[in-house]
């Protein structure tokens, strides 16, 4: 089960069944480069989240560093970066109004992470 919570006021925000493989994509507007940024998170067996992709349009402060040829590419006119990142057993984030945070479920419910909690409040994703 794949849950959203707002961790500050201890919320469920949404849950949904995955299965390994699903995707689930989080995109927000970078707050140093004021610039679109897209990430892709595939749901492991393990019950853990791989980033497998991160597309934005600039390298930047606060942005992953272009990894050796071969792990990124320039695609549409954005870096798409493809390393292989290590498992995160969870991912939280600090959603704002500014930063424009917006989570796409593998169902396709969109879910716009700035008016579902308060300014600043800390949203946890995790598959349980």
């Amino acid at each position: 089960m794949l849950t959203v919570t707002d961790v500050d006021r201890g919320r469920l925000l949404a849950r949904e069944r995955v299965e390994p493989g699903a995707l689930v994509v989080l995109t927000y507007v970078h707050s140093t480069e004021g610039r679109p940024v897209r990430a892709t998170l595939r749901v492991e067996a393990d019950r853990t989240l791989r980033l497998v992709e991160t597309a934005y349009p600039s390298v930047g402060p606060g942005l992953p560093p272009l990894g050796p040829p071969g792990t990124w590419a320039i695609e549409g006119g954005e870096i798409v970066d493809r390393a292989v990142r290590p498992p995160l057993p969870e991912l939280r984030l600090r959603a704002v109004p500014r930063t424009q945070h917006r989570l796409v479920m593998p169902s396709g419910r969109a879910l716009d992470l700035g008016t579902l909690v308060p300014p600043g409040d800390a949203v946890r994703l995790a598959v349980e």
